[in-house]
């Protein structure tokens, strides 16, 4: 007893600190393991967004796919060049007299069949880059609404209140559809705006051109280059993607959207969708990839004549297998009159090709990627 009371002071030093000690520990294993929990939510919430992204791609491509069909009907409608080659067949088969009026019209047809087979091609590839771009733009735009409702939904029911102010959906159903219906404005009216210019050019380019000139698939790579350096310079894509401020609700209408019944707060968040939208078709990352995007799919699309411009020579014909006899691939020249139905045929590949090798290319090109992920990742400009 006398030991205690002599210590007493020493030992109510040493239970304050070992006090003191369990409590901080107490609290530092508590902080740890919030630290742990709020990693992991971190963790959850990185891998939800990345797979919710990466689904949304996928959504993207078989969007873009589902809107070709549109497309194609008009542009082979409006670029006939196979009406054209029937009428030369049946010309050839029937002996047509051979004076000289039968001479015009049939050189007059080989040159239209020049110029809209070149326009045809050339108009598909920029159709189908603008609709590519402007779909991963529309979906990715959505697709950040629906996630950021997603975290907001779960953070309501970890905490098990609601956030004052806050809907379920910070988009409805019905808001969604109505913004997605401005595909139409490209693929009823922009794309022939845009025909209209590829016309011109491609008239000013190789009108002059001779059926019988002779031409490798670099000549042919480089007249392509230059209409669509012609083209670029006289153009303002965005334009062909929506309708000036102004003419939303004809393009509704024309869509099939009843815009009578449309309330104030539908109005409100489409023009906060059509906003946000000009405002990335105004921005330098949109210029990028836009040109970056053109680029890969003019390359993708005349890839596919280059087996025809080129001849293995060097191997005998009837060389025995495992023969060890190498052959080298030689630059053929092609007539303007032989190319143009291998120019013909590439806006079939282009917008009816299945699987689709230009689609496939775009979805998975750099820039357009990352082009996605700015749009998808906004909430945290």
């Amino acid at each position: 007893m006398n030991f205690l009371y002599r210590n007493r002071k020493r030992l109510l030093w040493t239970g304050a600190i070992v006090g003191g000690i369990y409590a901080v520990s107490k609290y530092i294993h508590y902080k740890i393991i919030e630290a742990e929990h709020e990693r992991e939510l971190e963790k959850t919430a990185k891998a939800n967004a990345k797979k919710r992204f990466e689904q949304n791609q996928q959504d993207c491509a078989l969007t873009i796919l589902s809107l070709l069909p549109t497309l194609s009907e008009q542009i082979f409608v409006e670029y006939n060049v196979e009406a054209i080659l029937a009428k030369l067949q049946e010309r050839r088969h029937n002996n047509a007299s051979k004076d000289e009026n039968s001479k015009v019209t049939k050189y007059e047809m080989w040159g239209n069949m020049k110029l809209m087979s070149f326009s045809r091609t050339i108009t598909s590839i920029y159709v189908v880059t603008l609709l590519s771009i402007f779909t991963y733009l529309q979906l990715n735009l959505l697709g950040r609404f629906i996630y950021l409702d997603s975290v907001t939904s779960f953070t309501q029911h970890e905490s098990k209140e609601e956030i004052e102010g806050n809907e379920a959906r910070g988009l409805s159903a019905d808001v969604e559809r109505k913004y997605l219906t401005f595909s139409w404005f490209l693929l009823n009216k922009g794309w022939k705006n845009l025909a209209e210019v590829v016309n011109v050019v491609v008239k000013e380019n190789i009108e002059n051109l001779s059926l019988k000139e002779g031409m490798t698939y670099s000549a042919v790579l480089e007249i392509v280059k230059k209409i669509r350096s012609d083209i670029d310079s006289r153009v303002e894509f965005s334009t062909f993607l929506l309708p000036a401020e102004g003419n939303e609700e004809e393009v509704l209408q024309k869509g099939g959207v009843q815009t009578e019944s449309m309330d104030e707060k539908t109005k409100a968040d489409l023009k906060k969708l059509l906003d946000e939208t000009r405002d990335f078709l105004d921005s330098p990352d949109f210029t990028r990839v836009v040109s970056s995007c053109l680029e890969k799919s003019f390359e993708t699309a005349f890839s596919q004549i280059n087996p025809n411009f080129v001849a293995m020579v060097g191997a005998s014909s009837s060389a025995e297998v495992g023969s060890t006899e190498t052959s080298d691939a030689v630059a053929q020249v092609k007539t303007v009159a032989e190319i143009i139905p291998m120019v013909s045929r590439i806006a079939h590949l282009v917008i009816n090709g299945l699987p689709n090798e230009l689609v496939e290319k775009l979805k998975n090109h750099a820039e357009l990627k990352a082009f996605s992920v700015i749009v998808y990742t906004g909430w945290e400009a």
